[in-house]
Formats: C-alpha cells, sequence, structure tokens
C-alpha cells in the first residue's frame, strides 16, 4: 500500500488557508490519521523591529510573533477538533515560507504537503511564486487546495500517461480518497497524423489509424489499473483523442472532479518554468483542487513498487 501516515498543512490563517486547514483535516479522517500536523512560517519584519528599536522597546519582536501565532494556531487547533474530531499537533517557524515547509515536513517525517492554491495564474506571471517553487523542490506530494471542503473527495480524476509517475498518482489517489469515483483519463494520439494528411491520405484511413490506436490504448489503461492491485472504489475508464492538456482540462470542465491528481514528470528548471509542463497548465487551467506528485527517482522512489490501496 502506498502509505500515508502524516500530513502536513501549512497556513497564514487566511480564508483559503482556512479551506486547506480542513482538507487536511478531511483526509485524516478519510485516512483514520492520528493527528493533522499544522505549521505556520512567520518573516521577521524590518518595520517592526526598527519600532522596537526606536521605542526601546526591550521585547523581542521574533517572539511576539510566535507568541500571535501560536495563538492563532491554538483556536485553529479548537476549530479542527470541534468541526472533524481531529487532533493537532502544531508549530511556528521564522524565515523564508519554502525552506521552512521543506524542513518541517523532514523534521516531522511527513509524508504529504497540504496548502491553499495561490491566487492568479502562473502563464500570467512571470515570477516564480513561493508555491512554484514548493512545488518544483518538494520530494513530497502537494496537494493545491483551492475549494471550500464539502465533504470527503467524491470525484477524482486521474490523466494516465502510463509512466512511473502516473502510476505513483493512481495508487497516491486510491490511497486519500476511499470513497470517491476514480475516474483514469488517458489522452491519445496517432504516430505522423499531421504528415499523414500532408501527404493526402484519405480521411478513412486516418480514421481507421485512430480506431486502431485507440483499442491499444484502451488495452494499456485495462492492464495499467489491474496492474494497480486489488481496487476498492468505483473505477471510470476514459480514453480520448487529443493533445493531453485540452483532453484533460476538457474532461474536467465537464465533469466537475473534486480532485485531480497529476504526476509531475522531472524536468529542467528552465523548461519547467518557461515553456509550462502539463501539470502547471493543468492547474491554471481547472478550478478542481489539484495534488501534485513528485517526479520519478528510481533510486530512492520504493512506493513506486507497492501495490495500491
Amino acid at each position: 500500500m502506498f502509505d500515508i501516515q502524516r500530513i502536513l498543512a501549512t497556513t497564514d490563517f487566511s480564508a483559503d488557508s482556512v479551506n486547506a486547514e480542513s482538507r487536511g483535516a478531511l483526509l485524516c479522517q478519510d485516512m483514520r490519521l492520528d493527528a493533522l500536523e499544522l505549521l505556520t512560517v512567520q518573516r521577521t519584519r524590518l518595520g517592526a523591529i526598527l519600532a522596537h528599536a526606536l521605542r526601546n522597546d526591550n521585547s523581542d519582536p521574533e517572539a511576539m510573533l510566535v507568541a500571535q501565532a501560536l495563538q492563532k494556531l491554538r483556536n485553529a487547533e479548537q476549530r479542527i477538533r470541534s468541526a472533524f474530531d481531529v487532533r493537532c499537533r502544531y508549530a511556528v517557524r521564522i524565515g523564508d515560507p519554502v525552506a521552512e515547509v521543506l524542513a518541517a515536513s523532514q523534521s516531522k517525517a511527513a509524508d504529504m504537503i497540504v496548502m491553499a492554491k495561490p491566487t492568479g495564474s502562473f502563464l500570467g506571471n512571470l515570477k516564480e511564486t513561493a508555491a512554484d517553487r514548493l512545488m518544483r523542490m518538494s520530494k513530497l506530494p502537494v496537494l493545491l487546495v483551492r475549494n471550500d471542503p464539502l465533504g470527503s473527495y467524491r470525484e477524482v480524476l486521474v490523466p494516465v500517461d502510463f509512466s512511473n509517475e502516473s502510476r505513483h498518482a493512481a495508487r497516491l489517489a486510491l490511497r486519500i480518497a476511499p470513497k470517491a469515483n476514480i475516474i483514469f483519463l488517458h489522452a491519445y494520439r496517432v504516430w505522423a497524423e499531421g504528415k499523414m494528411r500532408e501527404a493526402g491520405v484519405y480521411d478513412k484511413i486516418i480514421h481507421a489509424y485512430r480506431m486502431k490506436y485507440r483499442e491499444q490504448a484502451r488495452q494499456e489503461l485495462n492492464q495499467f489499473i489491474k496492474d494497480l492491485g486489488p481496487v476498492s472504489q468505483e473505477i471510470t475508464r476514459v480514453v480520448q483523442f487529443g493533445w493531453a492538456v485540452p483532453v484533460i482540462t476538457s474532461y474536467a470542465k465537464r465533469v466537475s472532479p473534486d480532485l485531480i491528481v497529476l504526476g509531475k514528470h522531472s524536468g529542467s528548471r528552465v523548461e519547467e518554468f518557461l515553456i509550462g509542463s502539463v501539470t502547471r497548465r493543468t492547474i491554471d487551467q481547472t478550478t478542481s483542487d489539484v495534488l501534485i506528485t513528485p517526479g520519478h527517482d528510481p533510486d530512492h522512489d520504493v512506493w513506486y513498487e507497492r501495490p495500491a490501496a
């Protein structure tokens, strides 16, 4: 089984972060986890330090920040315990948000990071945000929560390209959404179709090729699901012709899944940032929560060999 025992939810106490906290608590409920780890990261504000210095105030501005944050975390813990009957362990860190979240995830032996989806579009912003950095650098799955959680995930879309990354995404989806209908979606294309059209090949022949590739893709998808092992959830299989991103986004708009689970392929930073991967474009062009699984590291990712939940 892909085993998740500890979830780390980051918060800045905004309304969006409250949604992320609640989703983390619901996941703990569904997977019967012991507690939710809550983390907030505070930056030391230069203005506060200068103000204290000018007033000859002997109090420590960092200590004040931590005390204020701890009180907010206690309030969050009470809300989560009351609403979801889930215990929380919480902590405050000072420093760079991405570095501190990654350090906390390691020190707490977390298996997943849950955070609010930042506002705005990656494609409309050439400046890399903290969330972009975290998704790029994290070795753990990162769940971006963008909707108010009304209950457990019920409709989960898993795009599949038969890679190790998509296999990991599928296993993770089965683990965190035990009550959901899991939709496995594969987008296929016909090799050299463009060249065939340029050469004047009849549409009837091209259509026959499409049907052949569709059948091959259907068989591969069936085998992919079979290889996951025993599955208790309801499964939907979908094979559609087209490029991955348009197929994924069009299908997502039609069925409105609660969650999309994507396997992030490892690539260069320039390739991910300037060109935009399937993962990034899907995040920008859909409205569901999105769970991004890390790229495949064959030397360390032993979970690829584990059976599904």
